[in-house]
């Protein structure tokens, strides 16, 4: 192999460019398929560092390109090329100069034939110099010459590993190798060799990978520095492309590590310029210091860009040229840090190198009282307009950090920063930090202390670095500092001590500092929750609802060109898995982000949430995936800053639902964001938005809206939700916030989430409630698709659960149904408030043929509820929903998932019968009969009935042997038949009546298999969705035999969908929704009603010749008739049915017929 040997040596015998050459090929090689060790890969790179940064390898090259032109160019010319190549052996080549003399050469020659030799013979010569002109540091002047090699290697790479990426099994992508080379075996031999050395390979592709960051990262103007191979190389911006397609990666650990590698180095890539964003400040500095007259306006500019982050803040100290200078950057940094605050008045100390401002609270949000209404965001609109908003006033809980940072708008409060070169500046002396204190007006009496508590705040800038190790002592010095000096603080009335601490890091990267933050509230001790947050921040970050039930590690903040990110590692708390014994054990993330803008538009929402999804990103390997949990908050700077609350709605329900793919590939459970809105600047009141998306059937995002609102009690916040949203009307959200405090803790299992996996473990299907859901992602994507469809409504679905109900109230039995006391009503509810294994709803749908809207009736099984077995009550709503359709002659759908009829246990009886064993020591050997005592016996056989039992006597004891048991609770054994011949009739008469069609979604057994055989028109998962009449073991043991060894050889798609049972088989849940949508487009809206026609315009013209025509004698697909066929020319030859209308059903089924359903001139056909 290509890396037998241990050590790789240079043949190159002191010649760079035959160093770099063989160092090449080897990697070429390796990257083919032939064994690479891993020393040679670490000999290889050594190599190439040599040859790269050896000043003669641009002579080398040039000089062996030169010499074949001996004779064949101007002998001057060539002369002066060799003496530049000679002289240039020990020093930089000068290959500027070199290519303009061939440039000049070749503009002296007129004869246009000579011009054009000439071109020709010198062109391999300029493109070998070329590179060298691109070479931006001095330490490597070959980096272009590697760059362009190492994007080669990177690009074959991609080309090979992309058959194989994205958990594609090795024999598909083989198969798909083979298609796509059906005459070319070489290329397929090849590029399988190439991958079976996956992780060899991986290895020079990070390898060439890292040294791309390290380039992208490092400052060239450093002298002497050469932290890569490809340092100063001028094309570095051409390696994006091959980052991302390596970035988009996914399959393996060797794909996803190389994956998350890329990104993060794409992440660093899309921050602007540290260099670019000190000089902008500088600049800003500058003026303010000078004092010009458009100062403030340089200061706004730069908080719209967000230029100015805390990772600068050091450097730039450093760099001021004057303590004004120095004093006026502290003035930028703090006027940005207060943004959200009402600044009164700024005086700088240039001699103290301190700055002292005043400021207050903006004024607060306000919050609806719990009688106000909020059907819809109109709803919404007009209170905000109104004047009947509360203000909540300070809680009695004063300890809290919401608390701290909601002082009285009427409160003047001071704030003192301090620059330090060295903490000793106020360590070392006791009189330094009260010197401090005597900026305060409370510590020199000049000001009362406020009445509310403490108000003041002291903000320390240290500017000596410490490291990462330091960081506790360093909080742990500064705690006693201030408990020596209690009361001094207690006289300044300070509230909140913060140090910001320089943190060391490379020459050419700024770290973000360290801030230890002191509240009065905790004794001035350290909570280090808040470490490194800035003060100002912490509070919109909500951290309080982390800390009850997880305990909390820091994975590190992200500065971005939007807003700061904050990563955390949550592990469940064993006080709260106490509580909640079935939560998932395993830690999340929480990411807080939190952006502070003067205009809220898509795209700043949009920017933010993929910066926030990069940075989990580049995180997520040190958590398990999964309940993964992403806050943004956006927070409007200035109280001009008009956000519309509809707006808002719209606009994030309609980027997260862009990104939803990428939020379930990052495990994020639910993404919540927050806004604060105002619908003028000065006439309506600012409220506070909250918007919670999930994606619980990993298809479909669904979004829930609230608004903070007082409780009865009128002392707290709550969530109160808004009616007339998207998931409100359309019954796709759960509303699980409603009515709890806005400080509720994050649980660790989310509403619904238990219900959900044991949907999902029971037959690999939905929680019924989450069904709706996909009926509206189903429609909409029908609108988005279908080409000409015109504009899709905002609302494309509403929907009313239909509850059975008694007619005087009070709860109900099959018997109220026989004396007529039922009534179906149509209710608007919370998910989960059934009670019954049976959920209906009325579904009003806008789809393409039918945009103002059509009706359907849609029953599931909950198979949450007694395993979705079919009692009496689950009978009659089935029944009474079923009728309800026909009664409006509309569609009926019944999504099936379900465990047949109902076989009970009677509760009193299972909790005092016992067992006689044929043999007590050996209990699998069986057993002679059931028996209870004589005491449980006349409690429960002649007091209570519920069963009969003969005497016996067992062990010498008077017991009393168990012959029936009746029970006492209903739908324990043959009412339940009843019931299934109930709805199996009906299901008959609908029928009949109207259209029916099934759905199942997972296994239907007994009277669930029935109903779907009479409902006829069938639409079957191809996983875990048997359809059967007993389960498997069952049939093995009465036939003495393991004869079956699943469901699905009873019951699944390939016994059903052959046989003709099942019309479709889909491949997943909203394959199946969406399948029924399509069939719903050829059915009338009611029964007897118009067909649905739609509009062909732009898809196919109703006037045109049917232009497919078979050939004599050679074998063609008869639905090429119906559906037309493109030929190898790329030009359409139309069948008899419009162009892509045709759907064939029963396909698996009696192959040589073909059925299905199409349409002919937008008219909707059987064929």
């Amino acid at each position: 192999g290509w890396g037998s040997l241990e050590e790789y040596k240079s043949s190159g015998s002191g010649r760079p460019h035959i160093t770099l050459r063989k160092a090449i090929d080897r990697l070429e090689n390796g990257m083919s398929g032939f064994v690479l060790s891993s020393s040679a890969i670490e000999s290889t790179m050594k190599n190439i560092a040599d040859a790269v940064t050896d000043q003669s390898l641009a002579a080398y090259e040039i000089d062996e390109q030169l010499s074949v032109l001996n004779g064949r160019i101007d002998g001057a010319l060539f002369d002066e090329l060799s003496r530049i190549t000679c002289d240039s052996k020990t020093s930089k080549f000068p290959a500027d100069q070199f290519k303009r003399l061939i440039a000049q050469h070749m503009s002296n020659i007129k004869d246009e034939a000579e011009r054009a030799n000439f071109l020709a013979l010198t062109t391999p010569l300029v493109s070998v110099a070329d590179p060298y002109t691109k070479s931006l540091a001095e330490s490597a002047p070959g980096a272009e010459r590697v760059l362009s090699c190492f994007l080669s290697i990177l690009r074959e790479w991609v080309s090979v590993e992309r058959w194989f990426c994205d958990g594609i099994s090795y024999a598909d992508a083989v198969e798909n190798l083979r298609k796509a080379n059906k005459s070319d075996n070489q290329s397929v031999l090849d590029i399988c060799r190439s991958h079976a050395l996956l992780k060899s390979t991986a290895v020079v592709v990070l390898k060439i990978i890292e040294s791309i960051a390290e380039a992208g990262k490092t400052n060239v103007s450093l002298p002497g520095k050469m932290t890569s191979v490809v340092l100063g190389a001028e094309g570095l911006v051409g390696a994006t492309p091959c980052l991302t397609d390596i970035a988009a990666m996914r399959g393996n650990d060797t794909y996803d590590a190389l994956s998350q590698k890329c990104r993060s180095i794409l992440i660093e890539e899309s921050l602007p310029s540290i260099e670019d964003r000190k000089t902008k400040v500088l600049k800003v500095a500058t003026s303010v210091s000078v004092g010009t007259d458009d100062a403030d306006v340089q200061i706004q500019q730069l908080t719209k860009e967000n230029t100015f982050g805390s990772d600068i803040i050091f450097p730039l100290l450093r760099a001021a040229s004057d303590p004004k200078e120095q004093v006026a950057i502290l003035e930028i940094a703090s006027r940005l840090q207060h943004r959200m605050f009402d600044i009164k008045e700024v005086v700088p100390a240039v001699l103290d190198g301190s700055l002292t401002f005043k400021y207050c609270n903006k004024p607060k949000t306000s919050v609806f009282s719990s009688s106000s209404r909020m059907t819809s965001m109109t709803d919404l609109a007009k209170a905000m307009s109104s004047t009947k908003l509360n203000d909540l006033q300070r809680s009695e809980s004063s300890g809290s950090l919401q608390d701290e940072e909601d002082e009285d708008p009427n409160v003047t409060m001071t704030n003192l920063v301090k620059i330090c070169n060295t903490m000793s500046d106020v360590q070392g002396d006791m009189d330094a930090f009260k010197a401090l204190l005597k900026g305060f007006p409370q510590y020199t009496g000049n000001a009362a202390r406020c009445d509310s508590g403490p108000a003041n705040v002291l903000s320390i800038l240290v500017l000596q670095d410490y490291s990462e190790a330091d960081q506790d002592s360093l909080a742990k010095s500064i705690e006693q500092l201030l408990s020596r000096n209690l009361e001094e603080l207690e006289k300044a009335d300070i509230r909140r001590v913060s140090f910001t601490v320089s943190k060391s890091g490379d020459e050419d990267q700024h770290p973000l500092p360290f801030v230890f933050t002191f509240r009065e509230t905790a004794d001035f001790k350290e909570d280090q929750l808040y470490r490194h947050i800035e003060p100002t921040v912490a509070y919109q970050l909500e951290m309080l609802r982390l800390t009850k039930n997880f305990s909390v590690t820091c994975l590190g903040d992200h500065l971005s060109p939007s807003g700061q990110i904050y990563l955390y590692k949550a592990t469940p708390k064993s006080s709260a898995l106490a509580h909640d014994k079935k939560a998932n054990r395993s830690p999340r993330i929480f990411a807080r982000a939190v952006s502070f803008i003067n205009e809220f538009s898509a795209g700043t929402f949009e920017q933010l949430l993929i910066e926030a999804f990069n940075a989990i990103d580049s995180v997520k390997t040190a958590v398990p995936p999964g309940d993964n949990h992403l806050f943004i908050n956006i927070v409007s700077a200035s109280p001009s800053t008009i956000i519309d609350p509809v707006d808002v709605e719209k606009v994030v329900s309609t980027i997260l639902k862009r990104h939803s793919e990428r939020a379930s590939r990052l495990g994020i459970a639910e993404v919540e964001a927050k806004a604060v809105c105002r619908l003028a600047e000065d006439e309506s009141h600012p409220i506070s938005l909250r918007l919670v998306s999930s994606n619980p059937t990993g298809f479909v995002q669904v979004m829930n809206t609230y608004v903070e609102a007082l409780d009865q009690s009128e002392s707290k916040r709550i969530f109160k939700s808004i009616g007339g949203t998207k998931a409100s009307l359309a019954c796709s959200g759960d509303s699980s916030w409603a009515d709890l405090d806005i400080t509720t803790p994050y649980p660790l299992t989310r509403h619904f989430d238990a219900q959900r996996k044991a949907a999902m473990r029971s037959s690999d299907t939905l929680y019924c409630y989450d069904l709706p859901a996909l009926f509206e992602a189903a429609v909409e994507s029908q609108w988005a698709s279908t080409a000409g469809a015109g504009t899709q409504p905002d609302m494309v679905m509403y929907t009313t659960e239909l509850v059975v109900k008694k007619k005087h109230g009070g709860s109900w039995t099959m018997a109220d149904y026989a004396d007529g006391e039922l009534e179906l009503a149509e209710t608007q509810r919370k998910a989960g408030k059934n009670d019954v294994g049976m959920v209906a709803w009325l579904m009003t749908i806008k789809t393409i043929e039918c945009p103002t809207g059509r009706q359907v009736v849609l029953i599931a099984n909950d198979i949450t509820h007694k395993a979705g077995s079919f009692g009496t009550r689950e009978d009659v709503v089935f029944k009474m929903a079923s009728e309800y359709a026909r009664k409006k002659r509309i569609p009926r759908l019944y999504m099936a998932a379900n465990s047949g009829a109902r076989i009970g246990l009677a509760e009193g009886v299972k909790k005092t019968f016992k067992v006689a064993f044929k043999n007590p020591e050996s209990p699998e050997s069986g057993f002679d009969f059931l028996y209870v005592s004589k005491d449980d016996y006349e409690r429960l056989g002649v007091a209570r009935k519920e069963l009969i039992a003969e005497p016996f006597t067992h062990k010498g004891e008077e017991v009393f042997k168990i012959t029936d048991i009746i029970g006492s609770e209903p739908d324990l054994g043959v009412e339940n038949l009843k019931g299934s011949g109930l709805i199996a009739g009906e299901t008959s008469s609908a029928y009949d009546d109207i259209f029916t069609l099934t759905i199942v979604l997972g296994r239907t057994v007994g009277i669930g298999a029935y109903l779907v055989r009479l409902g006829q028109r069938t639409i079957q998962k191809v996983s875990s969705s048997p359809i059967i009449l007993t389960g498997y073991q069952a049939l093995n043991k009465l036939m003495g035999v393991d004869v079956y060894s699943t469901n699905d050889q009873l019951g699944g798609p390939a016994i059903m969908y052959s046989n003709g049972i099942s019309h479709l088989a889909v491949n997943d849940h909203l394959s199946a929704v969406t399948s029924a949508i399509h069939w719903l487009s050829y059915v009338p809206a009611v029964r007897g009603g118009l067909l649905s026609i739609t509009n062909i315009s732009g898809v196919d013209e109703i006037e045109r010749p049917v232009t497919f025509e078979p050939k004599a004698g050679v074998p063609y697909d008869p639905r090429l008739l119906l559906i037309g066929q493109e030929d190898a020319n790329g030009d359409w030859h139309g069948g008899f049915f419009d162009k892509g209308s045709f759907t064939e059903t029963l396909a698996g089924w009696a192959k040589s017929v073909v059925v299905g359903r199409a349409r002919l001139g937008g008219i909707p056909m059987g064929v």
